[in-house]
């Protein structure tokens, strides 16, 4: 299981209990890091609030090195507010904000009433659109998807790795790096449809392994396919079908098991 702080082909994740953590700042190993979204190591110049700084830090800007290490001597402190001396200003100021609460308590009513109207005006049209088509709202007749087009064979590890393969990298430099598997990544655009994804190693589609396709999502991670090997597709939509191939490049298969980490099938050895 990942834990810390790892370099994963030169991007800096931080991770706990073998997820990508938001830990803000973190130290690790006599280093100040500041972790931001999906446990990315930030760097350049970054602003660090109270609740994020866990203790380590002051509130402020900060600069962090293309190391994603922090730059000693770069705080630069919050600005301060200006106070207003002048009591009759902020009494001014507060009759004002009273009065256009009062102003919007009094058109509340209208302005709840009018989005009412707009809510159901849009409900009707969404009816009438609907009966006119003919009571369907999935019509793939003119349906236009976008779909992963694999000029060349896909590698089912990581860069690290296939620069071993390559002897452009040795092992010990490699496993810097991290995690060498990588499954493949199915990316796709189903204009606002659900749909399936069929992958099968024969042109016939026999024996295919079935994936869903969500249209809230733009992609899949398909884990533990073979490597070197020819695979076909076909993506469903709705009465809709799309058809592709892409071949696996020759490599050491490594497998994903959760809890597992550098797991490999030995029959190419």
């Amino acid at each position: 299981m990942k834990n810390g702080l790892i370099n994963e082909n030169g991007v800096l994740t931080y991770y706990r209990n073998g997820r990508p953590y938001h830990a803000g700042v973190i130290q690790f190993e006599g280093s100040i890091y500041y972790i931001g979204k999906g446990g990315i190591a930030v760097t350049g110049i970054h602003v660090v609030h109270r609740e994020m700084a866990n203790g380590l830090l002051k509130r402020g800007t900060y600069t962090f090195g293309d190391d994603g290490k922090l730059i000693k001597g770069s705080y630069i402190p919050p600005r301060k507010k200006k106070a207003h001396g002048n009591k009759s200003v902020k009494k001014h100021r507060s009759r004002k904000r009273n009065r256009i609460w009062k102003i919007s308590k009094k058109n509340k009513k209208i302005l709840i009433g009018a989005v009412a109207a707009l809510i159901l005006l849009f409900g009707v049209v969404l009816v009438l659109d609907n009966a006119i088509k003919g009571g369907s709202h999935t019509d793939n007749s003119d349906l236009e998807i976008e779909l992963p087009v694999f000029d060349s064979e896909v590698y089912l590890c990581s860069d690290a790795a296939r620069k071993v393969y390559n002897g452009d990298l040795s092992v010990i430099e490699a496993l810097k790096y991290g995690s060498p598997y990588l499954p493949l990544k199915f990316e796709y655009n189903l204009k606002g449809n659900d749909g399936l994804l069929y992958i099968s190693e024969n042109s016939d589609m026999s024996e295919a392994a079935e994936f869903f396709m969500s249209k809230s999502a733009t992609s899949l991670a398909i884990d533990n396919l073979k490597t070197d090997t020819q695979y076909f597709y076909t993506v469903s939509v709705g009465e809709q079908k799309y058809s592709g191939s892409f071949k696996t490049a020759p490599s050491t298969r490594f497998i994903s098991i959760d809890g597992i980490y550098n797991t490999r099938d030995i029959g190419g050895y």
